[in-house]
């Protein structure tokens, strides 16, 4: 084997070593795209709810100590207008987070159905 034919072995094997590397890469980083986009379209709404609902509760007990704090006649009517309020909102919350469970179990529910070859009760 001639000095050129070592020479082009040894460039050619570290190229081709470097090209599948970077085939491995782009298939690892179109995976991590992925479970990011996964992350971002349900995940993200998900906490922005939690937040609603969390916030709509402590608005509920910061409404019942003015309610249960207050001496006034009037400020209590407020209060009390305002925890209505809130846990209207909270209610609404939790309908909205209860569609998207159902939403989301179901499809669960369904896909493993499906392949455990049960048929899902009426």
């Amino acid at each position: 084997m001639t000095i050129a034919k070592r020479l082009l072995i040894l460039l050619a094997v570290p190229l081709l070593v470097l090209a599948g590397l970077g085939v491995l890469v782009r298939q690892e980083i179109a995976n991590v795209e992925e479970r990011t986009r996964f992350v971002t379209d349900s995940q993200v709404p998900s906490l922005a709810a939690l937040g609603g609902i969390s916030r709509s509760y402590t608005e509920l007990r910061v409404n019942v100590r003015s309610y249960l704090f207050s001496d006034d006649q009037a400020e209590r009517d407020r209060a009390r207008k305002l925890f209505d309020d809130d846990k209207a909102e909270l209610t609404r919350l939790l309908g909205i987070g209860a569609e998207r469970a159902r939403t989301v179990a179901s499809a669960t529910l369904q896909r493993a159905y499906d392949a455990i070859g049960l048929v899902p009760a009426p």
